[in-house]
């Protein structure tokens, strides 16, 4: 089955240009400046001064910091991408096979983001014994031809797709190999019998 790689990867962790440096310096005045401003509100208390403390001192320290942090929440996010997929997943594989057969080729034809999200909702909404997944592939197909194969738009729709699963002729199709391959899936039939059949609607 298709999918996309998780976009929080380890490569996505930021380096340190000289913006991010500057950044960084200016974390540490304001740190600074912050502290002393609590430390002055309780300057009748030493006690209390003292327990004010920064959180980072220097440059550095503030860059280990954000390290850190970068790698916390990557981490955060692939763990959940992780156990969304490990879900969807064995949610996917309690399907009966014939419509979980519909729904793999539905899932690698269609458009749809292919991630762990998207996964998810997509076994989701089509294991409910009253969504077909093959009702909808046969929609998608035809959406394709409609797009790619030719047809006028928005002549000739209806005539088209009233009588497709005929054995009647196919107007207004361009005989292409694409376009007889996506008839041949959706009517079930030879790649002969389409020809022939999109031949007749050419006539």
């Amino acid at each position: 089955m298709k999918f996309t790689a998780c976009e929080w990867t380890w490569r996505n962790l930021k380096g340190w240009s000289p913006r991010r440096v500057a950044a960084a310096r200016r974390a540490v005045d304001k740190e600074a400046a912050k502290v002393a401003a609590k430390r002055e509100e309780v300057a009748l208390f030493p006690d209390l001064q003292a327990e004010i403390k920064p959180a980072f001192t220097t440059v550095e320290e503030r860059q280990a910091m954000m390290d850190a942090r970068e790698v916390l929440i990557t981490r955060l996010f692939r763990d959940r991408a992780a156990a969304t997929w490990r879900e969807a997943r064995a949610a996917f594989y309690r399907i009966p096979e014939i419509r979980r057969r519909g729904m793999r080729r539905l899932w690698n034809e269609s458009s749809s983001p292919k991630g762990a999200a998207s996964f998810a909702e997509f076994v989701r909404s089509y294991s409910s014994p009253g969504v077909s997944p093959w009702t909808y592939l046969r929609k998608l197909r035809l959406i394709w031809l409609w797009n790619f194969g030719g047809w006028p738009k928005p002549a000739h729709f209806r005539e088209v797709t009233a009588n497709f699963n005929t054995l009647g002729p196919i107007p207004h199709l361009r005989l292409r190999t694409q376009n007889m391959i996506t008839v041949a899936r959706l009517t079930g039939t030879s790649l002969r019998v389409v020809r022939e059949r999109i031949e007749r609607g050419a006539a």
